[in-house]
Parts: structure tokens; sequence; C-alpha cells
């Protein structure tokens, strides 16, 4: 039942919901706003802390000379007398410095006497020390009589366990 119509439909009555044509022929103008691109004047400001009031100053030097000559210090002597030994040239004394190697075999002696017993070779008193091997008889028992259950087997009763591995298959759910 459907049916294709190829007729134009006519849309002049139709009216905005918003009411969006009744300006649709306006054109926006720029309003009161000018854009000015001229460069303002600033020579009639004035400095609010009067900060031109000596503009035309330049500084000088005041008393300063700067002298380009080398100072001559001849005749000038230290404060505490360092320059009266000025030329002394250290030697060392009579030092000498020997390199022979020392022996101290013959009168070398421990200071507190420690090399006294030195040969002394310790005894040990009358200890006498056994390397043996113990053996102990077949009648030894242990103290508490836990050997007493010894060829113990645990059983599990009538309970028999089985190491397989299951699979549940689905099945129809049963109807009621």
């Amino acid at each position: 039942n459907v049916r294709i119509v190829d007729d134009r439909i006519d849309y002049s009555s139709v009216r905005s919901r918003v009411g969006s044509k009744e300006n649709a022929h306006h054109s926006p103008n720029g309003g009161n706003v000018r854009i000015f691109n001229d460069k303002p004047d600033y020579s009639s400001v004035q400095s609010k802390v009067g900060s031109k009031d000596k503009i035309a100053h330049v500084p000088g030097g005041g008393n300063v000379r700067i002298l380009d000559e080398k100072p001559n210090f001849a005749s000038v002597q230290s404060k505490v007398g360092s320059k009266d030994n000025i030329r002394h040239v250290p030697n060392g004394g009579n030092v000498r410095i020997l390199s022979e190697r020392l022996t101290f075999k013959e009168n070398a002696r421990s200071k507190i006497g420690s090399l006294d017993n030195a040969t002394h070779t310790p005894g040990g008193g009358n200890v006498v020390i056994f390397n043996e091997k113990l053996e102990f008889e077949q009648t030894a028992q242990s103290k508490v009589g836990s050997l007493d259950l010894i060829d113990h087997v645990p059983g599990g009763g009538d309970i028999v366990i089985f190491d397989e591995k299951l699979t549940f298959k689905e099945t129809a759910s049963p109807k009621i």
C-alpha cells in the first residue's frame, strides 16, 4: 500500500517558530564605536614627581683625578719591619738525611718483657682427648616411647578416593 508521490509541496505560508524571519534583511552596523589611527600627543604632559627639574644635569667627577702614571713605592717602608731580612735564603741548618738501613737484632728488646717466655710451649696438663667412634647397642630405646607404633600404616577406613577428572555435560532442564 505504498504510494510514491512526485508532487511539489508549497511551503510559502510556513512561518518560523522563533520569529527569526522578521529580521532577515537586517545588516549590522558598527554602532557608536570609532577606531582612531592617530598617535597621541604627549608634548604637554608633565611628570608627577618633578623629575624633569634637572633634566639638563650632567654628572661630573667632583675632585677625583684619574692618573695614568705608575706609583713609586721605593721610599715606602713596611710597618712591622718585615723587610729587614729580605735577602735571607733558608738553608736547613745542620740536618742530614741518611739513607741507611737500621738493624735492631742485637740491642733491641721489648719494653714490657713480653718476649721472656717466647720459647714456651703449652703442655695441656693432665687432660686426655679421645678420638674414638661411639657404638650404641641394639637395646637402646626412645625415652618417650614414640617408636612403639613405628610399623603403623594409616588407613582410610571404608572411604575410596578416586583421582579422575570429572566432566559435566549440559543437560536439558527438566520440564515441570
